[in-house]
């Protein structure tokens, strides 16, 4: 059955793109056992645990998603997936500069669904806007922020009741539920998923809050768009100008650093991290934003139909359409710092402009960025994991180290949840570069046998 969203997440698909890499924060809360973790992961990983283990700490997951609707971007999502018990003062940190929400209820509950409504009562009551938040920036009232924050309910275990339903008004029922409860407590929407089945439900429950997210983050930007064709897109100077206004770059990322503990036993180690950090989310975004530029390049000058053609669609056209235009194939790949820079020789005099500008694009986008990713991240992850080995052998002592030092239990409980919080984050981060790294490999190789063709 997939996923069922509601039609208040839907959005139009003809506004601009933005110029930032828009960063968003989201959580997701509910009883224990009703499957955050699952969705927590199909979502972030695309796995599944078969095997029930409690979340006992936060887990957060950083991705990179590309968003096509209400315009195409590429979008810095943030989860956190909070245990179903956990002390109040507690979840006010974990909900500090929170986005969005997601309240996870089990299909198969009906007690679990008649909590969705308390759960939306706690995100909004201790939600906390702090004075570096954008949206504080722009209101000063933070009870109409918070009572307008999206918050989405999903119904988990679909699969569990379409398995076990006597009938199909059965599983109607129970979905209309669901529906019922959402409208009756003000949900933004809600979706009915099965995290075991990897059929795209859970990807597009969690892609429809997004889409929500990017149309009420833009709304006062938002633009029809025109119907004329790109191909003379690069026939004058002024023209290219706009275009690369449009491209987007990563320079804009919003980098939150790690949470500070006020114990220089992890601080100190935190602050190294940081920097290596936001070394790979930098490099990872921005390698993101100037392929799909290429691509975009592409289809504007004619290469291609769309901006979904894959490299070697984009690699061939541009080396065979150069050949045409010139007579012969003088469209040459060369090895320039671990990657791939563009050469054409000979005479340019017959190949159109907006053609050499796709290679201009690539040269002096594609290359660099590809480059301070095979620089940076190997270095970077070598550096995460010597933090990860220092704070190691302390992290379990965590209360005991802050107490010593004059600290409450309190508080020090706290910081134990901060440190936790870092260091998922840090293996996180590490992940990150790690899959950048076999994506860039991937489009080298992709991109030299288009270019032996």
């Amino acid at each position: 059955m997939g996923a069922s969203t509601s039609a208040n997440l839907a959005c139009g698909s003809d506004t601009v793109v933005p110029h930032e890499v828009p960063t968003f924060k989201i959580v997701l809360v509910g009883d224990a056992e009703v499957g955050k973790t699952s969705i927590y992961l199909r979502y972030t990983k695309n796995q599944f645990d078969y095997s029930y283990q409690p979340t006992m700490n936060v887990n957060i997951g950083n991705v990179v998603k590309k968003v096509n609707i209400p315009f195409e971007t590429v979008v810095s999502v943030s989860v956190w997936d909070l245990p179903g018990r956990e002390e109040v003062d507690l979840r006010r940190s974990y909900y500090t500069d929170v986005d969005a929400a997601v309240v996870v209820v089990d299909l198969s509950d009906v007690q679990s669904i008649d909590m969705a409504g308390t759960w939306r009562q706690d995100i909004i009551n201790n939600v906390y806007l702090s004075d570096d938040s954008e949206l504080v920036n722009q209101s000063k009232h933070q009870t109409d922020i918070k009572k307008s924050m999206p918050i989405l309910l999903v119904g988990s275990k679909l699969d569990k009741v379409e398995n076990e339903a006597e009938s199909e008004d059965d599983k109607i029922k129970t979905i209309k539920s669901l529906e019922e409860t959402a409208e009756q407590h003000g949900f933004v929407g809600c979706v009915c998923v099965s995290a075991k089945e990897n059929d795209g439900g859970v990807h597009a429950a969690m892609q429809s809050l997004v889409r929500y997210l990017l149309e009420k983050k833009y709304s006062h930007k938002m633009q029809k768009t025109g119907k004329s064709s790109g191909k003379k897109v690069f026939m004058s100077s002024s023209d290219a100008e706009k275009y690369a206004k449009t491209l987007g770059s990563a320079e804009d990322h919003t980098f939150v650093k790690l949470e500070h503990t006020n114990l220089k036993e992890f601080d100190i180690p935190f602050e190294v991290a940081n920097s290596k950090v936001k070394i790979i989310e930098k490099a990872t975004l921005q390698f993101l934003v100037v392929m799909r530029n290429f691509k975009k390049s592409c289809s504007i000058s004619g290469l291609t139909d769309s901006l979904k053609s894959s490299t070697e669609e984009c690699i061939t056209s541009l080396r065979d359409r150069i050949k045409i235009e010139s007579g012969e194939d003088c469209l040459q790949a060369i090895e320039d710092g671990g990657f791939i820079k563009m050469n054409i020789t000979g005479d340019r005099k017959d190949i159109p402009e907006e053609i050499q500008k796709v290679v201009t694009v690539f040269n002096a986008e594609v290359n660099p960025s590809c480059k301070e990713v095979i620089a940076q991240c190997p270095i970077c992850k070598v550096a995460l994991e010597d933090v990860l080995t220092r704070i190691g052998p302390i992290k379990a002592n965590v209360v005991e180290i802050g107490m010593s030092q004059g600290l409450s239990e309190k508080y020090c409980k706290s910081i134990n949840v901060k440190v936790a919080n870092n260091e998922a984050r840090i293996r996180e981060t590490i992940k990150l570069g790690e899959e950048t790294m076999k994506i860039l490999d991937e489009e080298y190789r992709k991109i030299k046998t288009a270019m032996m063709w």
